[in-house]
């Protein structure tokens, strides 16, 4: 929770190939543009295994390097722009700070469609929704809950080594076991380290709740990761240039 080293193998945490390394199979160049302090971290080598990093500073070497590198055809680019997530979450959508986030990630994709070369696509969207959560809507496990058990996920969706029943008939949430959810993890082949990986199961927080463990930060307003339509539905914007 606070940025301590993880002990597992970062480079190969993910399955090969991932989607970096089938790209580049197929003749595709895979390229991110992001925030430079990303650059060399630990979930950078996790997740952009494959793909070539490319550092930005400020929005207008975003824009500029992305512009720049579309120019080449066979190129799959991704940019990563992190203020509205960071500001949903740290600061809930009623805030200034969201409504300055939208405002900047706003200008950076203007900036760009108006740009574009010819020929080339730009699809704009994020990975989830959010919603603010009052204090009041914690649910807090204690240390006896907590006993027996391996508590991972989201606090909208936190998942369970062990037996979650018992947690569900006195949390707002319910008990899903590993069989009723085991298509989450897509159609496969697995991980190698899938098996040891995956819950045995989930408790899947009640609308307008959210769960809480011993390492939880309760700092954050804006949560996701459950199944109510403002968390799943997001935006997508589609600009093409047209030269």
């Amino acid at each position: 929770a606070w940025g301590e080293g993880v002990a597992v193998d970062h480079t190969n945490f993910l399955p090969s190939p991932n989607l970096w390394e089938r790209l580049s199979d197929a003749g595709v160049e895979p390229i991110t543009v992001q925030p430079g302090n990303f650059g060399g971290t630990r979930l950078s080598s996790v997740l952009y295994r494959g793909c070539r990093f490319e550092p930005a500073y400020t929005a207008q070497e975003m824009v500029d390097a992305t512009l720049q590198m579309a120019a080449t055809p066979r190129r799959l680019i991704v940019t990563y722009v992190p203020h509205v997530d960071v500001a949903a979450h740290v600061s809930g959508q009623a805030s200034s700070e969201y409504a300055d986030a939208l405002q900047f990630v706003g200008r950076v994709w203007e900036q760009l469609a108006l740009r574009l070369p010819a020929g080339v696509v730009m699809v704009g969207t994020a990975d989830h929704g959010h919603i603010d959560y009052p204090k009041s809507a914690i649910a807090a496990l204690d240390k006896r809950d907590e006993k027996g058990l391996v508590l991972y996920g989201d606090s909208r969706a936190m998942f369970v080594k062990g037996d979650g029943r018992p947690l569900a008939n006195r949390l707002p949430a319910v008990w899903l076991p590993f069989d009723e959810i085991a298509d989450w993890w897509g159609p496969g082949p697995a991980h190698p380290q899938f098996s040891r990986r995956a819950p045995d199961g989930v408790l899947l927080a009640d609308p307008g709740h959210i769960l809480m463990h011993k390492h939880s930060d309760d700092r954050l307003i804006g949560h996701h990761g459950g199944l109510e339509s403002a968390e799943r539905v997001v935006p997508m914007l589609i600009a093409a240039g047209v030269g």
